[in-house]
């Protein structure tokens, strides 16, 4: 009764988003409490829900600890999974998360929960990827075979993980060229007599056949080659 009589006439708002965490406008107005423009002291409103300052800061803690935990422990995870991540917060709303995110200065890509300010690295795989990165400085159109990979031991997902850092370029067919190869391809291109053969591009970029067809087709797909036929592409002017 004491507790009623103290409550203020529109009820306790700031009590009630305390005591659940987090709570929309629209069930609070619907238990009969005024929700103001401004609000009190100790709640923020994000989007439909208005939340508790105090266990906004206490997910976000949690959050950058889980993040920081999921890369301790594998350094090729592409971030913490979006619903892993609710879950483990136990939101009261799962869209609460883009503001758990926001807060906690992190990044949602993908579905997935990443701290931007982390280093980037490849973990035990780091150390093959830079030597195959390497080579290809050297040579840039000839492609790692599947027994060169092995060496290093670079499996798919080491090599996934290399191309979402921006490191690699992972063409079909397992065919891996540094980033910069479609433009380095283009300037030899350029230079052949137009249209071009596939066996002309091939000879012109020093390659295979394993690694010449798969280009091209990237190039088209670029939108920097057009296939005029089965067997002679151009550049696009």
């Amino acid at each position: 009764q004491a507790v009623l009589e103290a409550m203020p006439a529109g009820g306790d708002l700031a009590g009630e988003v305390a005591r659940r965490g987090a709570v929309s406008e629209q069930v609070l107005r619907r238990f009969g409490l005024a929700v103001p423009e401004e609000l009190p002291d100790g709640v923020e409103r994000r989007g439909e829900q208005l939340v508790d300052a105090r266990a906004l800061a206490d997910w976000r803690e949690r959050l950058t600890a889980l993040v920081a935990e999921a890369v301790q422990a594998d350094p090729l995870s592409a971030g913490l999974p979006r619903k892993a991540a609710a879950d483990a917060l136990a939101l009261p709303a799962p869209e609460l998360l883009d503001a758990v995110v926001a807060a906690a200065g992190l990044t949602l890509e993908a579905g997935r929960v990443k701290d931007p300010a982390a280093a980037a690295g490849l973990g035990a795989a780091e150390a093959g990827v830079a030597q195959l990165e390497r080579r290809l400085a050297q040579a840039p159109f000839r492609a790692p075979e599947a027994e060169d990979l092995a060496a290093l031991r670079l499996g798919a997902r080491e090599l996934a993980a290399a191309a979402a850092q921006g490191r690699l370029l992972r063409l079909p067919d397992e065919v891996v060229l540094l980033p910069a190869a479609p433009a380095l391809a283009m300037r030899e291109l350029a230079r052949l007599e137009q249209p071009f053969t596939t066996s002309e591009a091939r000879q012109a970029l020093g390659t295979t056949r394993r690694v010449a067809i798969p280009l091209l087709e990237h190039l088209d797909g670029r939108g920097w080659t057009r296939r005029l036929d089965a067997g002679h592409r151009e550049i696009v002017r």
